[in-house]
């Protein structure tokens, strides 16, 4: 029994301990062989990042925001900040998709949240779609501009014909009532939530771009560039492989790294460079929205339980 009760806390002593035990082997292995000689970072560039890190949270608390009011689901755009930082909180110790689950239904009345719950899949749908149109477009740009094998432009190519049949599947299947052999009693409302799907793909679309400038000035701070425009591209595409990877927790911090340098090896980049860059981009964009959740976590599960006791009542 007492195995049991202590295993939830392992495994989150675990998702903190496993991540950064690989990133001390990993740096200890790549200082043997590689340095990183050039560090320029000037107040100006710190502004940068924490304005483009506000932006790219900014967008995603607005795609929540929009999913909710389609679903016919009133809250304020500060409750969707809340509930963003809460889910960032969440990413930190779970699985990418579950932690999403949790964070986003979790502070809704529970006769919400089956509705809601359509418009988060909605949502996870509209995000893949932006994710391979950005990836695509990155990728056939590097490979045509820097001369690369055709089979990398070919895979841009691929995962832009990818982005547009998955936007015309949701585009056919929001207007169709839900599958009858998805249970009455999950699902109550049987029609998907009528949302703008231009409008959040265009959300989605520039949240890619804003996070993926974001790491193409980190790594010019680390004077591994090879030109803003094209580490801006290279990082686009590393933003799409990193999203194609299932994560756990902190190890998505590891995830982004290795998707970065299998990116930046086709620039013939140095790895140490990018390891830094794609572990600070991860900590500004996921670790610290993750510690400002954590002050929401009480409060969400307070309000989760008095909506509990009520519905009792």
């Amino acid at each position: 029994m007492k195995w049991r009760s202590a295993t939830p806390w392992l495994g989150a002593v675990l998702s903190v301990v496993a991540p950064l035990a690989a990133v001390y082997l990993i740096y200890r292995q790549s200082l043997n062989s590689e340095s990183i000689d050039h560090i320029h970072f000037t107040a100006k560039s710190a502004a940068t990042q924490i304005g483009l890190a506000m932006a790219v949270f900014s967008l995603e608390a607005l795609l929540w925001r929009n999913l909710l009011q389609s679903a016919g689901i009133e809250k304020r755009y500060s409750d969707a900040l809340k509930n963003t930082a809460l889910y960032a909180f969440f990413q930190l110790f779970m699985p990418a998709v579950a932690g999403e689950y949790a964070a986003r239904l979790l502070p809704l009345q529970t006769r919400e949240r089956a509705r809601a719950a359509q418009a988060l899949f909605a949502l996870q749908a509209v995000k893949w779609q932006a994710r391979l149109a950005l990836g695509g477009v990155a990728a056939l740009w590097i490979g045509i501009d820097q001369n690369l094998h055709s089979a990398v432009a070919f895979l841009g190519g691929g995962s832009i014909l990818a982005s547009a049949i998955l936007g015309l599947l949701i585009a056919r299947f929001k207007t169709q009532s839900m599958p009858p052999w998805i249970p009455e009693k999950w699902f109550p409302h049987r029609q998907w939530p009528d949302f703008n799907q231009t409008s959040l793909f265009a959300i989605a679309l520039f949240k890619g771009l804003l996070y993926s400038l974001s790491f193409a000035l980190l790594l010019k701070g680390f004077g591994a560039c090879r030109g803003l425009w094209i580490d801006w591209g290279t990082a686009a595409a590393q933003y799409t492989l990193a999203s194609l990877v299932p994560s756990w927790g902190m190890t998505e911090g590891l995830v982004l790294s290795g998707a970065g340098i299998l990116a930046f090896d086709l620039l013939e980049c140095a790895r140490l460079p990018v390891l830094t860059a794609s572990l600070l981009c991860w900590f500004i964009h996921t670790a610290i929205p993750g510690l400002l959740g954590s002050l929401f976590l009480r409060t969400s599960a307070h309000i989760s339980a008095s909506q509990g006791r009520k519905t009792i009542d």
